[in-house]
């Protein structure tokens, strides 16, 4: 999933960045796409020769994650409706172990929770109907994230979680209320891909534990204590 959400927002950034450059729609996205796919396979490429070895699986994601950002690309429409998100705060772990050194936070994956999002709003005008206004202000859909997975931590204690969520559309929120102006541009473009704590209500299902929790964006944090 790490791969993949980066890929997809590779992808997406050198298209609005050669979009701004002047080029045309159908050759930004193909460049974008290109330039993206390069880079993440000459990485596993590269991991082919370290202890780490070539992950085909790893390939693949990276050609889903730029797959869905050119079909987001292709169609507005598509793009106002379906997202991916990626909400990080930093793990107890990593906390520990790092003292906060951000440098490896790219392999702090406890901290992380993916987010396949899908706007009420935009998802009506899709399906060729209309909402409220503020039907742009909610997500919905599924998210995972795992716990503990450092190969140090016992095994007791990781978890992969799995389930739903209703969140609230940050970058709506800004395009909706401040000036078109640069800042505001950056801060919604930003929320298209962050997802911040206590901005998401969802219900997870682990599958190590079998529990299932409520929790409002901290992966693994902030979760009803009781395995129901």
């Amino acid at each position: 999933l790490g791969h993949l959400f980066s890929s997809y927002a590779t992808t997406i950034g050198f298209a609005k960045t050669y979009q701004q450059m002047g080029m045309d729609k159908t050759n930004r996205i193909l460049l974008a796409s290109a330039v993206t796919a390069l880079i993440g396979t000459s990485v596993e490429l590269i991991d082919g020769f370290t202890e780490y070895g070539f992950d085909y699986m790893d390939a693949i994601a990276n050609l889903l994650g730029i797959g869905i950002a050119a079909l987001e690309l292709i169609d507005p429409k598509l793009d106002d409706a379906i997202g991916i998100r990626m909400g990080y705060m930093p793990s107890p772990r990593f906390i520990e172990k790092t003292k906060l050194n951000f440098i490896n936070t790219v392999n702090d994956y406890s901290g992380m929770i993916y987010y396949g999002d899908i706007n009420a709003g935009g998802m009506a005008r899709l399906l060729g109907f209309s909402l409220p206004r503020y039907s742009d202000f909610i997500l919905f859909g599924v998210n995972y994230g795992t716990w503990e997975y450092d190969p140090t931590g016992p095994l007791e204690e990781k978890g992969r979680r799995m389930g739903f969520h209703i969140a609230l559309s940050l970058n709506e929120v800004f395009e909706s209320l401040m000036e078109p102006t640069l800042w505001r541009t950056g801060l919604a473009g930003f929320f298209d891909f962050y997802a911040p704590p206590f901005t998401t209500l969802q219900r997870t299902h682990d599958y190590n534990t079998g529990c299932n929790q409520m929790g409002f964006g901290l992966n693994g944090r902030a979760m009803t204590p009781s395995c129901n």
